[in-house]
C-alpha cells in the first residue's frame, strides 16, 4: 500500500475508532443506570467478543488464528495487563473522580509512549510530535478545567487515573509491535481471548437475563459488536497503518466528540474556554495529518 494510502485508511481508521468510543461510553452509562455491574459488562463484552470474532475468522480469515508459540506470551501480557488492567484502572478512577478527569488523564497516554520509546529503544520524539502532544494536554486541560465544571479530585483516582494512561499507551506500544509480525485481527482476537481466560477466576456477580428490556439488549449488541469488536478492530488496524503516539493522539479527540454529541442530543452547553481547548485538539491533529502526509 502506497504512504499516502495508509496515512489516509490510517486517519479514517483512528477517527472512526474514537468517535464509536465516544458514543459507546454514552450507551454504557445508560446499561449501568440500570443496575448491571461494571465488571459483569466488561466480562460480558469480552466473552461475547472473543466468540463473534472466532466464528468470524473461522469462516473468513483461518489463517488469522495462527501464532507462534513465542508469541502466545506476548499476547497473554497484551490481554491480562494492558487490556484488561487499563480497564480495571480506568473504572476504578472514573469510580473516585470526575469522568473528565479520568478521561484527560487517560490521554496522557503519547506522552508516556513519546517516553517509553525515548528510554526503551532510544527514538527522539520529533519537535512536531512534541508540538502535538503539548497541544493536546493543554487542550484537554481547557475541556476538563473550564469554569462552572464541578471537579472532584482525590490521590488514589488521579493515581488510577495516570495508571490508566500508561497501560493505554503500553497497550499501544506493544500492540503496534504485534502488528509488524501479525494482522490486527489476529491482536484483537488473542488480546481479548487472554483477558477472558483472566476474568474467568474473577468474581463478578450473576447476570439477571430477567431483566433485559427490548432496548437493553439492543445496547448490549452495539457495546458487544460495535463498541468492542469493531472499535477495537479499527484501533489496532490504525495501529498497524500509523506510529502508536499518532493514534493515541487522535483517540485524545473523544472528549471533543462527546461535547459535540451532548451539544446536539442532550442540549448540554459548552463553554468559549471549552471550545478553544477543543479547536487546540483538532490543531494538534492537523499538525500530524500534515507531517504525517508530507
Amino acid at each position: 500500500m502506497k504512504k499516502d494510502n495508509k496515512v489516509f485508511f490510517g486517519y479514517g481508521a483512528a477517527l472512526a475508532s474514537t468517535f464509536l468510543f465516544g458514543l459507546g461510553d454514552v450507551l454504557t452509562k445508560a446499561i449501568y443506570m440500570s443496575g448491571v455491574n461494571p465488571l459483569m459488562l466488561f466480562k460480558i463484552r469480552v466473552d461475547f467478543s472473543v466468540i463473534i470474532l472466532l466464528g468470524v475468522l473461522l469462516i473468513f480469515s483461518r489463517k488469522s488464528l495462527r501464532i507462534e508459540k513465542k508469541d502466545i506470551f506476548k499476547y497473554f501480557i497484551l490481554g491480562v495487563v494492558g487490556f484488561s488492567g487499563f480497564v480495571v484502572c480506568c473504572m476504578i478512577a472514573i469510580s473516585m473522580i470526575n469522568v473528565g478527569v479520568a478521561v484527560f488523564l487517560q490521554y496522557l497516554a503519547p506522552a508516556f509512549i513519546i517516553f517509553f520509546y525515548w528510554t526503551v529503544f532510544h527514538q527522539k520524539p520529533s519537535r512536531t510530535i512534541i508540538i502535538a502532544v503539548m497541544l493536546t494536554i493543554i487542550g484537554g486541560l481547557l475541556m476538563i478545567f473550564s469554569p462552572g465544571n464541578h471537579i472532584q479530585l482525590g490521590f488514589l483516582g488521579i493515581f488510577f487515573g495516570v495508571m490508566c494512561a500508561i497501560l493505554y499507551g503500553f497497550s499501544s506500544v506493544f500492540g503496534k509491535k504485534l502488528n509488524e509480525k501479525y494482522s490486527p485481527m489476529t491482536t484483537l482476537f488473542y488480546s481479548l481471548l487472554f483477558s477472558a481466560i483472566a476474568w474467568f477466576f474473577v468474581p463478578t456477580g450473576h447476570f439477571n437475563m430477567y431483566s433485559l428490556t427490548p432496548q437493553l439488549i439492543g445496547i448490549y449488541i452495539y457495546v458487544i459488536a460495535v463498541y468492542t469488536v469493531l472499535t477495537y478492530g479499527l484501533f489496532f488496524y490504525a495501529l498497524s497503518q500509523l506510529s502508536a503516539t499518532n493514534t493515541t493522539l487522535i483517540a485524545s479527540l473523544e472528549p471533543v466528540i462527546a461535547a459535540v454529541i451532548a451539544y446536539f442530543f442532550l442540549s448540554e452547553k459548552m463553554s468559549v474556554i471549552e471550545i478553544f481547548g477543543g479547536l487546540l485538539l483538532l490543531l494538534a491533529i492537523y499538525i500530524l495529518q500534515r507531517t504525517s502526509a508530507s
